[in-house]
Formats: C-alpha cells, sequence, structure tokens
C-alpha cells in the first residue's frame, strides 16, 4: 500500500494519475524572498518537491521590483530559447537517419524488383531453348 502522506505532488500524479486527493503533509517555513524572486521560485520549487504547501501566511508579502522581474523574464525567455533551439537540434539529428531508411526501404524494394524481372528473364529465356 502507498503512503500518500510521504508523496510529493509529482510523485502522486504519476502513481494516481491526478491531483485530486493531494494534501500537502507538512507545513512549510516561512521565507523572506520577495515574492515574484527569483529566490521566491526556488523556495516554491522546493516546496512543492517536499510535498508542502506552496504558500505560509508568514510569507513575506512585498513584491518583487520591476527590474528583479524584468530579469527573471529575460531568463525565463532565454532558456525556453535553448529548450527550443536544442529541440530543434536533436530533431535536425534524427532526420539523416530516417531518411536514410526511407532509402534504404525504396532500394530494397528497387532491388527486389530487379531480382524479380532478372528470374522472370531467365524462366522466359529458358522456355524459349
Amino acid at each position: 500500500m502507498i503512503d500518500r502522506r510521504r508523496l510529493n505532488l509529482f510523485e502522486t500524479i504519476e502513481v494516481y494519475q491526478h491531483d485530486i486527493d493531494f494534501e500537502p503533509h507538512n507545513e512549510a517555513t516561512p521565507t523572506a524572498a520577495a515574492a515574484g524572486s527569483s529566490e521566491k521560485i526556488k523556495v516554491m520549487c522546493e516546496r512543492l518537491a517536499n510535498g508542502q504547501e506552496l504558500h505560509h501566511p508568514n510569507d513575506n508579502k512585498t513584491c518583487a521590483t520591476m527590474e528583479m522581474q524584468r530579469e527573471i523574464a529575460a531568463t525565463m525567455i532565454m532558456l525556453a530559447k535553448m529548450h527550443r533551439e536544442a529541440s530543434r537540434v536533436k530533431r535536425e539529428l534524427a532526420q539523416p537517419k530516417r531518411v536514410m531508411a526511407l532509402h534504404a526501404a525504396r532500394a530494397t524494394k528497387q532491388r527486389i524488383a530487379e531480382v524479380k524481372k532478372t528470374k522472370n528473364l531467365i524462366r522466359i529465356t529458358k522456355a524459349t531453348k
């Protein structure tokens, strides 16, 4: 039997295929990081991975400055672009293998057709002798 109290959100979804019954099994400790800052995002990721509540009533309520939010947004955009580029490169590296396999299959079909023609010609020439 799986102990639900020990599972974090991701494990609950993996085991039960949904998160409807998920309940955090311990309360998070408050953080002084400003809302929207990269520190707060890291803290929230750790809380989620540990199966804790995402928000604590005593968390810092001040928001990150606009400059901090712009930096975080720029970083996230850069990471998304890097991920997209990596996916594109991965697809391109896989493409030649698919093309080569397609050419090999066509070549095999052509060879089979040539062998059949040759056998037919041999049979025809033997029959005429």
